[in-house]
């Protein structure tokens, strides 16, 4: 009886540490109900539990993660954004961007930037967006395969209010997303700066700069 305690809890101890390394290193990528309390169950299941049912567990809950991060689809990957925006934690969506995935707006126009390369440039750029914008709901989403699997083109509807006058807004978007390793490797956003502006209350400033660069 000793031993089988001793090897349940020498495999509970590992087990969590290999747990607690996999959610520290994809945490950003998991709702909030799908992070258990890992502590709470090997330990619980430690002393009651013979090795060979608490290592299957163990297995079972680690092929889970691997079947909800490492092979997260493009789909999956845009839902998870869309859910950490509407908790505006900014941080958590940029660290959904690989280290060296990329950011493209087309058909940016004035101060705006055309491309952001890296994870932290996407950060930065991501930083002070709840201040201008509370966005509330993702009205609609259409997401369209391509030839490639890593690959789809999404379409998707933002409604939501701005902070500074609080009118609301509905901004309709295309983005080209590829994934890959469960990261954004490319994010191709083809928005509409007028609109944005339009809904922000800065469009005179937008005007105004456009006016600047063509004289």
């Amino acid at each position: 009886m000793g031993r089988r305690i001793f090897w349940s809890q020498t495999l509970a101890a590992a087990a969590e540490k290999v747990c607690e390394v996999l959610l520290a290193a994809h945490s950003s990528m998991l709702s909030q109900e799908r992070q258990p309390s890992l502590a709470l169950l090997v330990r619980g299941l430690a002393v009651r539990s013979a090795p060979t049912p608490l290592l299957c567990m163990v297995v079972r809950w680690i092929f889970w993660l691997r079947g909800g991060i490492l092979s997260s689809t493009p789909e999956s990957v845009f839902r998870r954004m869309i859910d950490l925006m509407l908790a505006k934690d900014m941080n958590a969506v940029a660290d959904l961007w690989a280290h060296d995935g990329t950011a493209e707006f087309p058909f940016a126009v004035g101060s705006s930037p055309r491309v952001l390369c890296g994870r932290e440039e996407v950060r930065a750029y991501l930083a002070h967006y709840p201040e201008l914008m509370d966005m509330k709901e993702m009205a609609a989403l259409t997401v369209w395969p391509t030839d490639r699997t890593d690959t789809v083109v999404v379409e998707w509807t933002a409604t939501g209010s701005t902070v500074a006058n609080s009118q609301p807004y509905s901004l309709d978007y295309i983005v080209v997303l590829t994934v890959r390793d469960g990261l954004i490797a490319l994010f191709r956003d083809y928005w509409s700066p007028l609109s944005a502006a339009a809904a922000a209350g800065s469009l005179p400033g937008l005007i105004a700069s456009l006016e600047r660069e063509n004289t």
